[in-house]
């Protein structure tokens, strides 16, 4: 499912609406302050039904959130658990990867940025957080739900005081920097799955995106 959209609201209960903790620098260690990534205002999960059986907990799409003032994206999800199916400070397990691939046609443009055209960049490896290995949280749960993020930062290397980022904007495409943004979210006997494209401000859900969450048992 592919096309334009918004952070908007989506239907169901809302089931965790808890901030995000901020990364302290966008830029990793520097003399100078650097700005945290972007804040999420809404962030919603649906509590699966009891008729759906196999499902005992859900998360949210990925929700995209980029900042112009540090350079990077802000990738979150929320966690819902019905009362009665977890323990308070039950652990669930969150892995976040970033392959770097085409999610745009080869070369093509993105409005935002003159003389761009879409072609994996290597160098926009996030300094190996995701990339050349994967991002592991445990996330504790309590209450009816939780939440986690990831943080791709995407500066020019002329933009990033610390010489960690080195991409280059000139290989986005519609969807911004060339990547597939997925995490996996376990806990007992079930796992669900999410996927984004891109760097764009945007939800996993959206038209132009892969579409909702997946959830599984085993």
């Amino acid at each position: 499912m592919r096309g334009g959209g918004r952070l908007l609201p989506r239907g169901g209960a809302v089931a965790c609406a808890v901030p995000l903790l901020a990364c302290t620098s966008c830029f990793g260690s520097s003399t100078e302050p650097t700005p945290p990534p972007p804040a999420h205002s809404f962030l919603q999960a649906t509590t699966p039904s009891a008729g759906l059986g196999t499902v005992l907990w859900s998360i949210s799409a990925i929700d995209a959130v980029f900042g112009q003032d540090c350079f990077c994206t802000s990738y979150a999800i929320a966690i819902a658990a019905p009362s009665g199916v977890v323990r308070d400070n039950d652990v669930w397990t969150v892995t976040w990867t970033i392959k770097l691939t085409l999610v745009d046609k080869p070369s093509a443009p993105d409005p935002s940025t003159p003389g761009s055209g879409a072609a994996v960049d290597s160098g926009c490896d996030n300094h190996g957080t995701g990339t050349t290995s994967p991002a592991v949280h445990d996330v504790h749960v309590s209450g009816t739900g939780s939440s986690d993020q990831l943080v791709w930062h995407h500066p020019d290397a002329a933009a990033d005081p610390t010489g960690y980022y080195h991409c280059d904007h000139t290989l986005q495409g519609p969807h911004g920097h060339q990547g597939l943004i997925t995490v996996k979210v376990n806990h007992g006997v079930q796992t669900c799955v999410a996927h984004y494209d891109g760097t764009h401000t945007g939800k996993g859900d959206d038209p132009d995106q892969p579409g909702p969450p997946e959830c599984t048992k085993s």
